[in-house]
This record gives C-alpha cells, structure tokens and sequence, in this order.
C-alpha cells in the first residue's frame, strides 16, 4: 500500500472513529429479585419468592371482609459496577416483559441507590421514600420505562440499585426473569476514547482510536502504543505465508522485480515498486520468523 493509501485510510478511520463516538449500550442483569408479600391482606411484610423465573405484582382484592388475594410488589436489584469507571451515563432505562400481553394497569416504579444485599428494611425504604418516582398506566407486554440518569449515576457510588414495582391488577402481573427480554437495566454510556497503535492487514500501521481500528477489523496494540518502527507484521519478509523469510519468497520478490504497481508482492516498503530497496529489506528479515 502506498504512503498516500495510507494517509486517505488513515484519515477515513479518524472521520470514522469521531462519527462513532465512543458511546457504548450494556444490559445489566438482575442480581437479586423478590417480591413483598402481605399481611392483612393489603399491608406489606417482607420479602419472598426469591430469584424465581417471573416476579410478580398484585393489587389485593377483598369481598364481604374477607381477603381474595393480598397484594404483591416486585423488586429487583442491579449491581452498578458493571458500569466502566471512567464511563459516563447519557440515559438509563428499566426494561423487561410481562408474561401476557394484558397484564396491565396503573403503574408505580420507584428506585434508589442502595448498598448490598437486598433486604426487607431495604424494598420498604424504596417503597416509602424512592429517589425517584414514576406513576401512570402501563398496558402489559414488553415495556421500557426511562430512569433519570442522574439518579442511576449518584447510585454509582452506592454500589446497587434497586428498583419496585407495583402494578394495580387484581389478576396480578409476572415480569420475566430469564431470557432475551428478562427484566433488566439497559444503559447508554459515554466512554473516553482509547487512542493507540492499529496495525492494518497491509502491515502498515496508524495510532488511531480503539473503535474505529477495531470496527475495521485491524489489530489494535493497547492504550498509548506506538507504532513498530518497520512493519506490523509478525514476519514482514514472509511473503508465502509458510512463517519464514527465505529463498522461496526472495524467487517472489524477483518475480516482479522491477514492476510498479499497488499491493505488489515484495514491495515491502510501500513506494509502489520491486527494487532493490525491498531485496535488501527481505535480506534483512531472512530466516525463521
């Protein structure tokens, strides 16, 4: 590859890599799931069906004083440190499913940092005094309520979050726990850009961010490397592929000594021609790689 290929694909990855900015999205899975179970039909008590396949919520229903069916609120917790370090949260959201697409109703969705393993004392804090609040309607089926970014990162520093749900639907709701659309946090995140060495299949090499090197499906050689001072290559004398620079690719070279042209077997230093710069480059490199 010439000095000026270079340069053009060298300045398509920088206009690349600056369009791509470096925002990255992650799921983060559910670490502890339960929900709160009743007393006296409509009174919270404590937390229980750990960890199942679905949590599940209930708007608790009596007839002629007796109790039809207690109510149930559903928390998950997240573990924030998921979360890159040097990353900054652009959005946040709580998603997941419902068993059935009609599992619907008025909604409450409350959240909080909070710290360690999820507790009865911990989902009653959230229920009485979240960090924040969300009430409406919510029609059953995938669903994805927005979290204020700003909360999800001061929680950051908690450690968890921790997320309730109540669903006012005397039928009752379960939120998937397991597969594609298992309750979980979806985070949009905006993290610094990684500069180093990218070596191109051509052995030439261009510091460059670490997306675009990548995206491009080239080499990339860690955070602040510089490029090799000859070639990226492994074996830069190998032009045969067989892990050796030897006489079998010095009868190569001589096949198109004396030729121009792009990508020419034994143009090993890129200014578009065999000469006898490149014999002595390869004689350089001779042996086993």
């Amino acid at each position: 590859m010439n000095h000026m290929a270079v340069y053009i694909l060298s300045a398509f990855l920088l206009c690349s890599a600056s369009s791509q900015a470096a925002v990255e999205t992650i799921d983060i899975p559910w670490s502890q799931t339960a929900s709160m179970g009743a007393t006296n039909c409509c009174t919270y008590s404590s937390l229980t069906s750990w960890n199942g396949e679905f949590t599940y919520s209930k708007k608790c229903s009596t007839y002629a004083g007796s109790c039809m069916g207690s109510r149930r609120g559903a928390f998950w917790h997240f573990d924030l440190s998921a979360i890159p370090s040097d990353a900054t949260i652009v959005s946040c959201s709580f998603r997941g499913m419902t068993e059935y697409p009609d599992m619907g109703g008025d909604t409450t969705i409350g959240i909080e940092g909070t710290t360690g393993s999820l507790t009865t004392s911990m989902a009653f804090s959230v229920i009485n005094s979240p960090q924040w609040q969300y009430s409406g309607y919510f029609w059953g089926g995938n669903f994805t309520f927005s979290l204020p970014s700003s909360v999800v990162e001061s929680a950051r520093d908690d450690g968890m979050l921790t997320i309730y749900a109540y669903v006012s639907n005397s039928g009752g709701v379960n939120v998937h726990n397991t597969g594609s659309n298992a309750a979980r946090l979806n985070v949009v995140l905006d993290v610094p850009s990684i500069y180093g060495a990218c070596c191109m299949d051509s052995g030439n090499c261009v510091v460059i961010n670490q997306l675009a090197c990548e995206n491009a499906d080239f080499d990339f050689l860690g955070e602040g490397t510089e490029c090799p001072e000859d070639s990226c290559l492994e074996c830069a004398g190998d032009l045969n592929g067989d892990s050796a620079s030897d006489v079998d690719d010095i009868l190569m070279l001589l096949q198109n000594y004396g030729m121009t042209g792009d990508a020419l077997d034994g143009d090993l230093d890129g200014d578009d021609d065999v000469d006898v710069n490149d014999l002595l480059a390869l004689l350089s490199y001779f042996g086993d790689c």
